[in-house]
């Protein structure tokens, strides 16, 4: 019985270890201050955003780019993003809106523009620029590492008029937690084969 108990310890620390530690890396933009231009607004500590890039790509540093203006369209440099999303007071844009799939509504817009242009070396921050103008919100994002700092507003609303309102956030990067977890149960198989060798 401890021979079969010891052979599915070993057994699992192999598959464990030859598994990869593979966990989408989390930058989370936490809005610190807001300024409104004289007016009191709803967008107070409403300003955030998140943005996740695959665990490769953090590990050896990526450019993401993509550039929409109404019918005329780039992509390019998109492979390390795996979702982006940002919170302007009751506004919220997600990575479908960043697409470049054929939509009418949009495509045939001026108004509509999108452009994400960040940067990053291994193991690094992201710094660069999000922007993002449709029908409704307008805001224009600049990552600068662990600090964010940028202007948005409701178009049409009143609030937040040109040249908008100021607002700056921190970067919190969250760890990776299959990978956490994928090192921790490793170190409790070894524990156990190292418990069960003494006490035999």
């Amino acid at each position: 019985m401890h021979f079969l108990a010891k052979a599915s310890a070993v057994a699992g620390l192999l598959l464990t270890a030859a598994l990869p530690a593979s966990a989408d890396v989390i930058f989370d933009f936490v809005g610190t201050t807001y300024t409104p231009p004289g007016q009191p607004t709803e967008f107070v500590n409403r300003v955030n955003g998140q943005l996740v890039v695959f665990d490769e790509a953090y590990a050896s540093g990526y450019r993401i780019e993509r550039t929409q203006a109404g019918g005329f369209r780039t992509e390019e440099n998109t492979s390390a993003l795996r979702g982006l999303t940002f919170t302007f007071g009751p506004e919220r844009t997600t990575t479908g809106d960043f697409n470049f799939l054929p939509d009418p509504a949009r495509s045939g817009a001026s108004a509509f523009q999108a452009m994400i242009e960040i940067v990053a070396a291994p193991f690094s921050l992201p710094t660069g620029r999000i922007f993002y103008r449709d029908f409704d919100v307008l805001f224009d994002f600049t990552l600068a590492g662990a600090t964010g700092a940028g202007l948005g507003g409701l178009i049409g609303t009143g609030n937040c008029v040109s040249p908008g309102c100021a607002f700056t956030t921190t970067t919190v990067q969250s760890v990776p937690e299959p990978a956490s977890l994928a090192l921790f149960g490793m170190g409790l198989a070894g524990l156990g084969l190292i418990r069960r060798k003494r006490a035999a």
